[in-house]
């Protein structure tokens, strides 16, 4: 009867240990897939939010661009309008200087139009720049869309 009494026991104890392992296990695996899913969650988490930052970046620099468009467009029309009224005075100082009868006033004349030609050159080399600076932000305008 002792030795029924000590099979019996240590069957309980075998079955209810193994119950435990087997509860343990499966809890970690529950747990390892748990963990598994959350690290999932949050990975795809990270990536949206990544996503999301760089289209407000490009977002935020294609209206950056626009701005600098707009100005360089500015720039040229102001330019040119320059460009246009020193021209006409240049043509307006030839016109007097060849009209001009005496010394004093065709040195007068002839350095006011020299001060004009000078103004077109600068003239002139910001338009040369404003060009550059064009083809600069076209460039800029094209490596984003190709993002």
């Amino acid at each position: 009867m002792v030795k029924n009494l000590t099979l019996a026991l240590s069957l309980c104890g075998i079955a209810i240990f193994s119950q435990t392992a087997e509860s343990i296990n499966s809890s970690r695996v529950s747990q390892q897939t748990y963990n598994s899913q959350v690290s999932n969650y949050q990975r795809e988490r990270a990536l949206s939010q990544m996503e999301a930052s760089a289209k407000a970046s490009k977002s935020s620099e294609m209206k950056d661009l626009d701005e600098k468009f707009e100005l360089n467009f500015l720039k040229k029309e102001r330019l040119d309008s320059k460009f246009k009224v020193l021209n006409q005075k240049k043509m307006e100082l030839q016109s007097l200087l060849l009209s001009s009868k005496n010394d004093a006033e065709k040195e007068k004349v002839n350095r006011k139009l020299q001060e004009i030609v000078v103004e077109l050159d600068k003239n002139q080399q910001k338009l040369k720049e404003n060009q550059v600076e064009l083809k600069i932000l076209q460039e800029k305008y094209n490596s984003l869309l190709e993002k």
